[in-house]
């Protein structure tokens, strides 16, 4: 696992700590488009999957947090595929309210790790059935 930026660490603790539902299923909908595709970025995840407040901090929130977890990480800058558009590690936006402006575009490290983080966090995304967990102290 690699340790996040020193710089993203307190915008992951605040938003984990005061949005954490929506940072989890902003994972999740990461993790499901990365599952499904060689390479992802911010370009394809709709911007109406977030609620407006929460655009910004979450959705750049989550995809650092999967980095720093070792779950996905970006292209290298030298990377190059004209054939989908990708130059230097980077695809433009299509998205209007984009600008045309060029995002970081990630590839998934582990298919299993992925799986699992979804079966922890986001029961009945992955493939294992979820299960329902209780704390046996706190029903005495």
């Amino acid at each position: 696992m690699k340790p996040p930026k020193p710089e993203t660490v307190v915008p992951l603790l605040a938003v984990s700590a005061w949005k954490h539902q929506q940072l989890v299923d902003a994972q999740a909908k990461i993790l499901g488009l990365a599952l499904e595709k060689d390479y992802v970025s911010p370009a394809d995840f709709a911007e109406d999957e977030l609620a407006p407040n929460d655009r910004q901090g979450v959705a750049s929130n989550a995809w650092n947090a999967l980095r720093a977890a070792g779950l996905i990480d970006r292209l290298a800058l030298g990377f190059n595929n004209p054939e989908r558009g990708i130059f230097a590690g980077r695809i433009r936006n299509p998205n209007e309210a984009a600008k045309g402006r060029w995002v970081a575009v990630y590839f998934l490290l582990s298919r299993k790790l992925a799986l699992a983080w979804l079966d922890r966090n986001s029961p009945g995304r992955g493939n294992a059935k979820a299960e329902k967990v209780q704390q046996l102290e706190l029903l005495a």
